[in-house]
């Protein structure tokens, strides 16, 4: 439903966005969802002004499907289209991406997670638990391998814009 996806001013869209059972989800202004990338929505997900998202990465706040054996047995043999293959009978939990997030390519992040302003997630990670702001996760499971990014030494962009 078109209520259910807000994108702020100069989204660059280059990815697929889907809401079930009227899930949220914002994108801030400026922020990038690269090619192949999906955001799969059934609770909320809420992305940060500034933040880019790289290619064939997917974000998702819900399990797809439920945990129990007999529910899945049960969704699998119940026809497309119907309710018992919603999403809303999977477990779910809001993501928040915080602002000027850098996300590489290949990435998972499940539900619940929160990532911090100015964090950065590495190529193939997968993200399942908080990433704290200023930081560097990697891996899968994705740890966080760096902290206080925002002290490192600044770049010629930051020097440039003084002058």
């Amino acid at each position: 439903m078109p209520s259910d996806i807000t994108l702020d001013s100069h989204v660059n869209m280059y990815g697929v966005l889907t809401s079930c059972n009227h899930g949220k989800i914002f994108m801030g202004e400026y922020s990038k969802i690269g090619v192949n990338s999906h955001i799969n929505c059934s609770n909320m997900i809420t992305i940060g002004k500034d933040t880019a998202i790289a290619s064939n990465t997917v974000i998702q706040d819900n399990n797809t499907h439920p945990v129990n054996p007999i529910d899945r047995r049960i969704m699998r043999r119940t026809p497309h289209g119907s309710d018992l293959r919603s999403w809303k009978h999977a477990a779910s939990a809001p993501i928040i991406i915080g602002e000027n997030v850098w996300i590489g390519e290949h990435v998972r992040i499940c539900k619940g997670v929160t990532i911090g302003d100015n964090a950065i997630i590495a190529a193939c990670s997968v993200v399942t638990k908080d990433v704290p702001a200023n930081s560097v996760a990697a891996g899968n499971p994705a740890k966080i391998v760096k902290t206080d990014i925002d002290k490192s030494s600044t770049s010629v962009f930051s020097q440039s814009n003084e002058d």
